[in-house]
C-alpha cells in the first residue's frame, strides 16, 4: 500500500510502520498541529464532539451546532490529510466571507501543512500554491473560496451555510445547484453552521434531515445525516460550584432548563445553568438561542439579524399566536392580495373576531389567470365573504389588457367582489412599520398559513457586502409576495378595526332586540 503512496512511505522513513497508520483518524491526532486564538501552537487532538462527528461520519453530513466546538478546524484538517495521503484527491472549502476564506486557508490549511514532519512534506512536495489553493505532486489539491469554481471534488466543506443563506441567498442557491452537484455520489459533503433564523437553504436541509430521523428510514448515500451539538456538550460551558452559587437562576430559566432536560434527555448541572444564565443576560434570549441552542428546533424559532419582522414573529411564538386557528362561522372572510411583478400572486384569508385578526388560510401560485384564484376561493366553500383588498396596481391597465380592463375589473368579472383597492405607499418603510405594529394583534394557523408564516419570518433587509451592514431596503425574493400581501392588510387595519367595532355594536343591539322580543313573546304567551 505504501509503495504507491509517498505520504505513507514517508512515515516508513520516520521509523513507523506505514500499514499501521493507514487510518486518517490516527494521523489527525498524531501528525497535525493547530494554532489557538491566543497564538499558541498545540498538537491537534479530537475533543468529544469532534470524535462523535467522525464516529457518525456519513457521505453527506449536516452539522447544526453551537459556538466554539472546533468543527471547522477538525473538518479542514481531515480534508488536508486526505489530499496529502490520497493521490489525485480534490478538496474544496466554501466560506461565508472573504475574510474567513483567508483565515481558513492560512490557519486551517497552510500552517498545519507547513508544520507536518519534513519527511512527509518532502515526499509530497507542493507544485503550486496561491493565496487560496495548494496543489501537490501526487495530483491532489485543496482550495478555499466563496464558491466551488468549476470541476468536481471528492470532499466539499461548506462553513457557516446559515449565514450564507441569510445574507447571500443567490450564493446559497449556487451552492445548492452547483457545488453540491459537483460532488459525485459516494463522495463527501459536510455542511456545518450555526442557525440564522427560519428559512433559507441551511434551514431547509436541517428540516429535511430531521424528517428522515423522525421517519426512521435508513439513509442512502444521497441523504444528509443530521448531527446536532448543543452548548452543554462543550466542557468549558460551565462554572465551578463556588461561582455557580453566586448566580441566581430565574423561574423562567428554571422552567426552560426543565424543558431542555426532558427534550434532550440530559441532566444539566448547577454550573452549566449558571453559565447559561450569565451568557443569556449578556447576549439576550434570542441571540443566545441562536448562537448556543439547546435543541435542534430552537435556533430556527428566534428572530435573526436582518429579519424585518423578526422581533414581532418571535413575540407571536412566545404568546402561542401561531397555532390552530379555525374558521369561525358567522364572521366574514376577507382576502388580502399581492400580485407580484414576477406573476406570483399571494392571498391571505382573514377573519376579524372580537377585535383580533385571525388568518385561517393562505394561497400562492404563479402564472395563473384571475379565474384560477376565483375558482380556488369557490373551492374553499367559505359561506360568508367580506371584502377583497387588492394592491394599487389592480386599478391600472396592464400590458395585454384592453383599454377598459384592469386587474380589478377582471377580478370582478370572475366573481371576486367587492374589491377594495389599497392606495400605493410611496415609502415602503411606512407599510413595513404599520405591519410591525399590527402583527401582535394577529393569530395564524400554523399549518394552513405555513407558507405565509415563512414569508413573514424570512422577509429581510438587503445585505451590503462592502460595508457589512444591513440596508433599510427589503430584499425582493421568494418571500416578498407573502410579506407584501400582509402589508396590504396592515394598511387597512384601522378601517377593519372601525368596521369590526360597528359590526360588534350592531350585533349587540340586534341581540338585545331579539332578547327583548323573546321576553315580549313569552309575556304574551302567558
Amino acid at each position: 500500500m505504501a509503495a504507491d503512496n509517498p505520504g505513507l512511505e514517508a512515515l516508513g522513513r520516520m521509523g513507523l510502520d506505514p500499514a499501521a497508520f493507514v487510518n486518517p483518524r490516527w494521523r489527525l491526532n498524531n501528525l497535525y498541529t493547530i494554532i489557538t486564538d491566543e497564538g499558541v501552537v498545540l498538537p491537534f487532538r479530537e475533543n468529544d464532539v469532534q470524535r462523535e462527528l467522525f464516529d457518525r461520519w456519513w457521505y453527506l453530513n449536516l452539522c447544526l451546532k453551537s459556538r466554539q466546538h472546533g468543527f471547522t478546524t477538525a473538518i479542514d484538517l481531515l480534508a488536508l490529510d486526505h489530499c496529502v495521503f490520497i493521490p489525485n484527491y480534490t478538496a474544496a472549502i466554501i466560506a461565508d466571507t472573504k475574510e474567513n476564506v483567508e483565515k481558513i486557508f492560512r490557519r486551517k490549511i497552510r500552517e498545519p501543512w507547513e508544520k507536518l514532519p519534513a519527511a512527509i512534506r518532502q515526499a509530497v512536495p507542493v507544485t503550486k500554491q496561491t493565496e487560496s489553493e495548494i496543489v501537490w505532486a501526487n495530483g491532489s489539491s485543496i482550495s478555499v473560496g466563496l464558491s466551488l469554481r468549476g470541476g468536481t471534488a471528492q470532499f466539499l466543506h461548506v462553513s457557516e451555510l446559515g449565514k450564507i443563506s441569510r445574507r447571500f441567498p443567490e450564493k446559497a442557491n449556487e451552492i445548492k445547484t452547483g457545488a453540491f452537484e459537483a460532488i459525485a455520489p459516494g463522495q463527501t459533503i459536510v455542511v456545518e453552521s450555526t442557525a440564522e433564523g427560519n428559512g433559507g437553504l441551511f434551514h431547509d436541509l436541517v428540516v429535511q434531515a430531521q424528517r428522515l430521523v423522525d421517519s426512521g428510514r435508513r439513509l442512502t448515500p444521497l441523504d444528509f445525516r443530521l448531527h446536532f451539538f448543543p452548548w452543554f456538550r462543550k466542557p468549558a460551558n460551565t462554572l465551578s460550584e463556588e461561582d455557580a452559587e453566586q448566580v441566581p437562576i430565574s423561574a423562567r430559566l428554571q422552567a426552560y432548563f426543565h424543558r431542555v432536560e426532558e427534550r434532550m434527555r440530559v441532566q444539566l448541572s448547577r454550573g452549566q445553568r449558571a453559565w447559561y444564565a450569565i451568557k443569556e443576560e449578556r447576549m439576550g434570549e434570542d441571540l443566545m438561542r441562536q448562537e448556543h441552542p439547546s435543541t435542534p428546533e430552537e435556533p430556527f424559532e428566534v428572530s435573526a439579524e436582518g429579519m424585518i419582522f423578526g422581533a414581532q414573529m418571535a413575540l407571536l411564538r412566545r404568546r402561542n399566536q401561531i397555532t390552530k386557528v379555525r374558521l369561525v362561522p358567522g364572521f366574514a372572510v376577507n382576502t388580502f392580495w399581492d400580485w407580484g411583478l414576477n406573476d406570483t400572486t399571494f392571498l391571505w384569508f382573514h377573519q376579524r373576531v372580537n377585535g383580533f385578526d385571525r388568518f385561517i388560510l393562505d394561497y400562492e401560485n404563479n402564472g395563473e389567470a384571475m379565474a384560477h384564484y376565483a375558482q380556488f376561493m369557490r373551492d374553499t366553500e367559505f359561506a360568508l365573504w367580506g371584502k377583497h383588498y387588492v394592491p394599487h396596481d389592480f386599478a391600472h391597465r396592464r400590458p395585454g389588457l384592453t383599454a377598459i380592463q384592469t386587474l380589478e375589473t377582471m377580478a370582478n368579472e370572475a366573481g371576486i367582489w367587492p374589491t377594495v383597492v389599497v392606495p400605493r405607499v410611496d415609502d415602503k418603510r411606512v407599510s413595513i412599520q404599520q405591519a410591525r405594529q399590527v402583527l401582535p394583534n394577529c393569530f395564524f394557523d400554523a399549518e394552513e398559513c405555513a407558507r405565509g408564516i415563512a414569508c413573514l419570518d424570512n422577509y429581510s433587509k438587503q445585505w451590503n457586502e462592502l460595508q457589512s451592514v444591513w440596508r433599510d431596503e427589503p430584499r425582493h425574493d421568494e418571500y416578498s409576495n407573502g410579506a407584501d400581501a400582509f402589508q396590504t392588510f396592515a394598511m387597512v387595519f384601522d378601517d377593519l378595526a372601525r368596521e369590526g367595532q360597528r359590526q360588534q355594536a350592531n350585533s349587540a343591539v340586534g341581540a338585545g332586540r331579539r332578547r327583548k322580543a323573546k321576553r315580549n313573546v313569552g309575556w304574551r304567551a302567558v
